[in-house]
């Protein structure tokens, strides 16, 4: 299968292009378009973006202020359309073997050689607009509105579907998310209860993204604990396609680092493609970004930044082998993650500071490489282009650690300020959203080419400038004309040539900073400033369990709503002296027998007790007898797993999710509130239903159904009771 392109007239007549393999073309004025034509003022800056994977050929404007016409119909374009052409309803099309493409003096002919198994995909008329959610043709539907949609098109029904699943209340919740939050259509996930992979008992699903779910599962022989990542069904895997991509594994398989997951194995089930890998306690980055609100402190996120270039350097200058067709041993340095974002890095405890580990290491390049997807499945299976660097869609071919290096600084960037690296996406996605269709890698492209990267101190100035200059750097972009001899020379040179080096110098910057120890580790400027009474309010109190253990614990949260406000009118004194007596009253309480754990949050404390009965007769003494009347008090009660690090905190998904349910608010309700009860904002417990089941009948009944609510950080809802002061 081939797909080629031969200019006919114009400027770049004679020139001929083929792709055998996926891969994008640009055609414009700028200086890497593959046909650039920089003093053809007919042509727009990037007029349009064809998006290649043989033998399919999908031609998309890029708002053009002409248009492209394809057999004598126009796409996109803003001017008149002159009378002897048509104007098509939208502006992309299946191109056909023997198109012709016209902008301008410029005429490019089509031609695609298919094998035999593909004959009838090549048959599929271009011409029938067809739902990118179900694939009914609505071609009169959308030829019937009164302006063309942008992208591909997601008919009435569909959006009718979702609407009917997705109450009005979600939509406020939905605006405030952090920007990696974005709403992606409606997919079908894997039917695991009914799956069963031989050597492994599934314990629990642990999470849910683009590709499928992720489970908890154990090994039968060795009880070892693995995760196993069930592919969505749309990753259709046959024999011929499996054998390149065991092909293609055997080259992640050689990654064995601290700071990468390790991967084991995979297999399939039923139809169902799986990967396994090793285990880890932890959440992604993308959660651990909205556990704070959407910015990470940077003391906090040092260890992460140098945990995860360390891993990729690692991956940078590796050695590896691989056996090709001809049976041939082929050796070579390095490998590139391609798809960097905050979902694929996931973070740990240890110790006193975070563990970053990268995961998905390779996977779009080994499912490419099989044909199981392709550069148009923007994400899809794959990566998010909200971290691609341009060369990314401009010279796909050419992929290096100096594109890494752009991804990963991104990610950073995002952690660090709570917005992407480029204005656009948010609007792209809104605009997305309003008129039904899912962005394509034509409308990621148009945004990455029109909106440059805006320096991280304009975003937040807060930022230090030592380190600004090196992300900066990092994030540097240019037009690189497709005829440069070495690509990957240019962009090492415009950034950092792999993540070993933007590792040492981002290294300098933090110790300089005093954020990091010589060997990379947090510095103690937090323990000394504890230890010299400046945050007594943020101490471990109490913590009797071993250290590495995880048990399960009954947890309350108490938080101060306003603290700020009452710190303004009462000082500071008085507030230290408020947090310190409910800290008193909690470990002095008949009840706290089964009190393991407490620590002083800033705002109030966390506890961890045996038993929830015992946390909730505490908890509600704080509702009945005020330690002040004069403050408001929002509590919350959840039953879970967690673990004790070296320092005697407490860490795990249940931690951070008992912090989610206490802050819960009205516009937080996924239901309608005609059937549920009404909560405060303050002096309430909220519990959830895993908490409840663990309270004896009495305690129950003094709890009513508040709804289902969405906590930032998690995807799926989680149901919350309510009891408010007023509650006897």
């Amino acid at each position: 299968m081939k797909v080629e392109l031969l200019v006919t007239s114009g400027v770049a007549k004679g020139k001929r292009f083929v792709f055998t393999k996926p891969d994008c073309f640009l055609f414009g004025r700028a200086a890497d378009a593959h046909i650039s034509l920089p003093n053809d003022l007919y042509v727009s800056r990037q007029h349009f973006f064809l998006e290649i994977a043989p033998p399919v050929c999908k031609l998309r404007d890029l708002n053009s202020k002409n248009g492209v016409i394809v057999n004598g119909v126009r796409y996109g374009g803003k001017t008149p359309l002159p009378k002897e052409f048509k104007q098509a309803p939208i502006n992309e099309t299946l191109l056909k073997d023997g198109d012709e493409i016209s902008v301008g003096d410029t005429r490019i002919k089509v031609s695609i050689q298919l094998d035999t198994m593909d004959y009838q995909l090549a048959q599929q008329t271009p011409a029938a607009i067809r739902c990118a959610r179900c694939g009914r043709d609505v071609t009169a539907e959308v030829r019937s509105l009164p302006q063309p949609p942008q992208g591909g098109y997601i008919c009435a029904a569909c959006r009718k579907a979702q609407t009917g699943s997705k109450p009005a209340s979600e939509s406020g919740a939905a605006q405030r998310r952090a920007p990696q939050e974005q709403q992606t259509p409606h997919e079908s996930k894997p039917q695991t209860k009914s799956i069963s992979i031989e050597g492994f008992v599934i314990e629990e699903k642990v999470g849910t993204g683009r590709m499928g779910e992720v489970y908890k599962a154990r090994e039968s022989k060795t009880g070892q604990l693995v995760a196993i990542k069930i592919f969505s069904p749309r990753v259709m895997v046959n024999p011929h396609k499996l054998k390149i991509l065991q092909r293609e594994l055997v080259i992640i398989r050689q990654l064995k680092h601290g700071h990468i997951v390790q991967f084991l194995g995979h297999g399939v089930a039923g139809n169902l493609l799986y990967f396994i890998f090793e285990f880890i306690d932890g959440i992604t980055l993308k959660k651990f970004i909205q556990s704070h609100a959407g910015r990470v402190p940077l003391r906090e996120l040092a260890p992460i930044i140098l945990g995860t270039l360390e891993g990729l350097a690692y991956a940078h200058r590796v050695r590896l082998s691989a056996r090709t067709n001809s049976g041939v041993i082929r050796e070579w340095e390095g490998i590139i993650h391609r798809d960097l974002s905050p979902e694929s890095i996931l973070i740990t405890q240890k110790g006193d500071s975070w563990l970053a580990k990268l995961t998905d290491f390779h996977l779009s390049k080994t499912f490419e490489e099989a044909g199981i997807t392709d550069i148009t499945t923007p994400e899809d299976i794959l990566g998010q282009p909200m971290y691609w660097p341009r060369e990314q869609l401009t010279h796909y071919k050419y992929l290096n650690p100096a594109t890494d290096v752009f991804s990963i600084a991104a990610v950073f960037y995002e952690a660090l300020t709570g917005t992407w690296v480029r204005d656009g996406f948010s609007q792209l996605l809104k605009k997305s959203k309003e008129q039904g269709y899912r962005p394509s890698i034509s409308d990621y492209m148009g945004v990455i080419a029109s909106h440059p990267v805006v320096p991280i101190r304009e975003r937040d100035p807060q930022i230090p400038e030592p380190l600004a200059r090196v992300i900066d750097r990092a994030l540097r972009e240019k037009e690189i004309p497709q005829e440069t001899r070495n690509v990957q020379k240019e962009l090492q040179t415009l950034r950092y040539p792999d993540a070993g080096v933007f590792k040492e110098t981002i290294a300098k910057v933090l110790l300089d900073l005093n954020l990091v120890d010589a060997s990379g580790r947090l510095a103690p400027q937090q323990s000394a400033e504890n230890a010299q009474g400046k945050s007594p309010s943020n101490m471990i109190m109490l913590s009797n369990p071993q250290e590495g253990t995880t048990r399960d614990a009954a947890l309350l949260l108490l938080d101060v709503a306003q603290s700020t406000q009452y710190v303004v009118n009462k000082g500071d004194t008085h507030f230290s002296t408020l947090i310190g007596n409910m800290l008193r009253r909690i470990r002095t309480h008949a009840l706290s027998q089964s009190l393991f754990f407490l620590k002083g949050t800033g705002d109030g404390f966390l506890a961890a007790f045996s038993s929830m009965n015992d946390a909730f007769a505490v908890a509600e003494t704080f509702l009945s007898s005020p330690i002040d009347t004069q403050i408001q008090l929002r509590l919350a009660l959840h039953y879970g797993s967690v673990r004790v690090g070296v320092d005697g905190d407490l860490y795990g998904l249940e931690v951070h999710r008992i912090s989610r349910i206490e802050g819960v608010g009205k516009t937080d309700r996924i239901e309608s509130a005609a059937r549920l009860s009404e909560f405060p904002d303050a002096n309430r417990i909220m519990i959830s239903t895993v908490g409840l089941e663990q309270l004896s009948e009495v305690h129950r009944t003094r709890f009513t159904l508040a709804g289902a609510f969405r906590l930032a950080g998690f995807e799926e809802p989680t149901t919350l009771w309510t009891m408010n002061a007023s509650i006897k």
